[in-house]
C-alpha cells in the first residue's frame, strides 16, 4: 500500500516534529516565584491573632516569559473567612487582581489562622540582675504595666521582665531599665511605659543606730475579690527608727493572678515565686531606705475565700485598668 511506503522515515519525521513542537512550546514558557504581601484579613472585635501570619507568600508564576513582566508588588494575597470565631480558623487564600491571560500562578489555598479572646493583665515588673549581690531594697516605679494578647497565653504570663541591669556603686542609686520583649502577640497596652526607674540600696553592715523590727505580714496587692494568701507570711527589717513596731510598716508584693470567669480558677496558679518585696513606713518618718534583714520568702500561695467571685463583667473591668 502507498501509504505504507517507506514508512520508517515518516514515522521518524512525525516523531522529530513532535519533538521539535514541545521544545518550542516549553522553551518559550518559564517558571518565576514572586514573593506577594498578604494583606491581614479583618477579624471581629474582642479577639486577637494567637498564631503569626505571614507578611509574604511564595507565589510560583508560569507561562510565556513575555508576559512574566509583572512585578508582585502588583498583587496581594487576600485571606477570606466570613465568620472567624475563637480557635482555629481556615482562611481561603485568593491572590488579586488576576493575572493576564496565559499566565497560571501556584500558591497554598488554605491557611490555618489561630484566633482567641483578648485579655489585658496589670504584671508586676521584675527587674533582671544579678542575685547573687547582697542589697539591703529594690523599689521599681512603675510597679505594674498594663500588657495585651491572647487570652491563653495571656493567661499563663505573671510577669514582665527588664532587660539586665547592674546594679553597681554603693549607697542608695537610680538607674533607668528598658523592659525586655514581650513574648509572641503580647504588647504593652496604649499609653504604657516601656522603661522604669529602679532605686537600689545597700545591705549595709550591722549599725548601732538600726532596730530590728520582725514579724510584719506581708500582703498581696491584688483586687481580686476573695483572694487571699494561705498562711500569709512574715518579714524583718531594719530601720533607723527608735521604739518602731511591725503594725507601722506595711510589706506587700504585686501577686499577678486572676480569677478565670469560665472556670472560676485562679491563674496562672495558686503557688507562685515571690517578686520583689516592698516595705513602707506608714507614719514616713524617715526617707532612710529601709533594710530588708534575714531570709525572703521564695513562694507564696493563694486560696479563694468562700465569698462570691466577680462575673464576666466586673472581672473584665478589673482587669482592664490603665494607670
Amino acid at each position: 500500500m502507498a501509504f505504507l511506503r517507506d514508512w520508517p522515515v515518516k514515522l521518524g519525521a512525525l516523531v522529530v516534529a513532535g519533538i521539535l513542537a514541545l521544545y518550542v512550546e516549553f522553551a518559550q514558557n518559564v517558571t518565576r516565584v514572586q514573593h506577594v504581601r498578604v494583606t491581614v484579613p479583618p477579624i471581629p472585635p474582642g479577639l486577637v491573632f494567637a498564631s503569626r501570619v505571614p507578611s509574604f507568600m511564595d507565589v510560583e508564576l508560569y507561562g510565556p516569559s513575555e508576559l512574566m513582566d509583572v512585578a508582585a508588588s502588583d498583587f496581594k494575597m487576600q485571606l477570606i473567612n466570613r465568620r472567624p470565631v475563637r480557635g482555629e480558623n481556615i482562611f481561603r487564600v485568593k491572590m488579586s487582581p488576576e493575572l493576564p491571560s496565559g499566565l497560571e500562578a501556584s500558591y497554598p489555598k488554605e491557611l490555618k489562622v489561630m484566633l482567641d479572646e483578648v485579655l489585658y493583665r496589670e504584671l508586676p515588673v521584675e527587674a533582671a540582675y544579678d542575685h547573687s549581690m547582697p542589697l539591703g531594697g529594690i523599689r521599681i516605679r512603675p510597679r505594674t504595666v498594663v500588657v495585651v494578647g491572647p487570652y491563653q497565653k495571656m493567661a499563663e504570663m505573671d510577669r514582665v521582665m527588664t532587660l539586665p541591669v547592674t546594679l553597681s556603686g554603693s549607697g542608695s542609686r537610680s538607674i533607668r531599665a528598658v523592659l525586655a520583649d514581650l513574648p509572641d502577640f503580647m504588647s504593652l497596652a496604649e499609653g504604657q511605659p516601656n522603661e522604669v526607674q529602679l532605686d537600689v540600696w545597700d545591705k549595709q553592715e550591722k549599725d548601732p543606730t538600726y532596730e530590728t523590727v520582725e514579724g510584719i505580714p506581708v500582703r498581696c496587692s491584688n483586687n481580686v475579690v476573695g483572694l487571699r494568701l494561705r498562711q500569709p507570711p512574715s518579714v524583718r527589717i531594719r530601720v533607723p527608727i527608735q521604739g518602731a513596731r511591725a503594725d507601722q510598716f506595711r510589706a506587700s508584693v504585686v501577686c499577678p493572678v486572676f480569677v478565670d470567669p469560665q472556670t472560676r480558677q485562679i491563674r496562672p496558679a495558686y503557688l507562685i515565686s515571690i517578686f520583689t518585696l516592698e516595705v513602707e513606713d506608714v507614719l514616713k518618718r524617715t526617707d532612710t531606705p529601709i533594710i530588708m534583714d534575714g531570709v525572703l520568702i521564695d513562694s507564696l500561695q493563694f486560696e479563694k475565700a468562700d465569698t462570691p467571685l466577680p462575673g464576666p463583667v466586673q472581672q473584665g473591668q478589673q482587669e482592664h485598668i490603665f494607670r
